[in-house]
């Protein structure tokens, strides 16, 4: 969990933004933020969403 909300903070750091989030779950960069860099996209954007449910 803490590593998560790390990846989370080190987007938002960047100048990245939730929303972009949804937009961007391709993107290989997005992918290791989340620790998911061989997942599908759609992997990724249920993981992302997921999260944001929790948030």
């Amino acid at each position: 969990m803490v590593q998560r909300r790390f990846a989370d903070r080190a987007f938002r750091d960047r100048g990245g933004t939730v929303n972009q989030l949804f937009l961007r779950a391709g993107l290989p960069e997005v992918k290791a933020l989340f620790g998911m860099s061989s997942a599908s996209d759609s992997e990724v954007f249920g993981e992302f969403r997921t999260r944001k449910d929790s948030f």
